[in-house]
């Protein structure tokens, strides 16, 4: 029964798209991590977790309790697998009572990030650490039961074991690729399809992909090495928030200059004063913002161009 599923998660999805999941946890005050607005706001996980996996991103200093990026990834996982396992058991459960169900992940990574070991085998370990929670022997999923888990992974993936009478995953079914594969994979398989060298931008909220690969067809089976790839946290949320502390910031300024115009003697300002107007002085400024972001994106493109170019594929009659 070879069928995909888009499964839907309802309540706790982005407002205009069912099937996708903001990349944010929350956090309260016994550790209990979920979904729903109770506590912390931890944001950018995945983002977090290929900076630096070990990064600490919430302390609870009442408590002494600290989080990594990696346990929140695993906590993110964990309640997504949850919600995907419920829904499958609930929609398609007897579509398969008779059959004999394997499961197997599949995570994407940004391409820069591929030949990262250290990083690879992270991006396992989280993955297994997620899984891991949703069987039976963790009820809750808090700071504690992701550190439990996240130990039982580590064994798994050292020793390459299951242990018996439980539906943990083999760690060979666990598959780390680069993200930018699907992309590729669909375009192959469309009639648009070429082969040749090509360059990948792939612009996602937090970040900027990009990539250079050739697409070729070896024994009927469709090959695409990748040349060079590179990330920046040149996505469009970020766009948004460089524009929203620069206006924050020429807004400041100008109520700076109006408190310090009041010396406690003179007549109060206007009211409408308190609400300053932009002059086109502002409304360049604002723009230059615009535009020292778009040269970090041009760097970033002529970066991966330039050394697939230069070191990777110099030779090619493409250029």
């Amino acid at each position: 029964m070879r069928k995909a599923f888009a499964v839907p998660f309802d309540g706790i999805s982005y407002k205009g798209n069912r099937y996708l999941l903001p990349t944010k946890l929350f956090v309260d005050s016994q550790g209990e991590l979920g979904f729903f607005p109770k506590g912390a706001e931890v944001n950018n996980l995945k983002v977090r977790f290929v900076e630096d996996p070990d990064q600490v991103v919430f302390e609870e200093k009442n408590k002494g309790g600290i989080a990594t990026a990696f346990d929140f990834l695993g906590a993110y996982i964990g309640l997504t697998l949850r919600e995907v396992r419920k829904w499958f058991i609930e929609q398609k459960g007897l579509d398969y009572a008779r059959s004999l169900i394997s499961w197997e992940l599949n995570l994407g990574i940004p391409s820069r990030d591929y030949e990262d070991n250290r990083l690879v085998k992270a991006m396992k370990t989280v993955a297994l650490t997620g899984w891991n929670l949703t069987l039976p022997f963790f009820e809750e999923i808090d700071l504690g039961s992701v550190k439990k888990a996240r130990k039982i992974a580590e064994e798994q993936i050292d020793a390459m074991v299951v242990r018996e009478g439980t539906e943990q995953i083999h760690p060979d079914n666990v598959t780390v690729i680069p993200e930018i594969i699907a992309e590729v994979i669909g375009y192959s398989r469309s009639p648009m399809r070429q082969n040749g060298m090509y360059l990948l931008v792939d612009v996602g909220a937090s970040t900027l992909d990009v990539s250079t690969f050739i697409l070729t067809e070896e024994d009927n089976e469709d090959s695409y090495p990748i040349l060079f790839a590179d990330i920046g946290r040149l996505g469009g949320y970020e766009l948004h928030k460089k524009r929203v502390n620069k206006i924050v910031g020429i807004i400041e300024s100008k109520l700076c200059s109006l408190s310090e115009s009041c010396d406690g003697i003179s007549p109060l300002p206007e009211r409408k004063e308190y609400f300053p107007e932009l002059t086109e002085k502002d409304y360049a400024e604002f723009s230059n913002s615009d535009h020292s972001f778009r040269k970090d994106c041009s760097l970033l493109l002529r970066r991966v161009v330039g050394m697939t170019k230069k070191k990777r594929n110099p030779r090619s009659a493409e250029w």
